[in-house]
């Protein structure tokens, strides 16, 4: 499994530490991917609720996968350069 590193803020740590034991995480490590994969599940079911944004989303993936199979999706600046 992967390491991940990285800085938080003091008044967040503590946060998190009360949290943990409030809840009962074993450690900050499965606190932060509890967090992760939570964060991404909420996401996808966001989207997936909505029929309307689902059919939108689809269509798009269609016509960037049409339109740019394997190449490199042009940056925003690029796309928008002739406007």
């Amino acid at each position: 499994m992967p390491i991940i590193n990285f800085a938080i803020p003091t008044v967040l740590e503590k946060k998190i530490t009360q949290t943990i034991e409030q809840k009962g995480f074993s450690s900050k490590a499965e606190f932060f991917r509890f967090a992760a994969i939570s964060f991404l599940d909420q996401q996808s079911n966001e989207w997936n609720s909505d029929p309307e944004l689902s059919y939108l989303i689809q269509s798009i993936k269609k016509q960037t996968k049409i339109k740019f199979n394997k190449r490199k999706i042009p940056s925003v600046r690029e796309q928008l350069k002739d406007l």
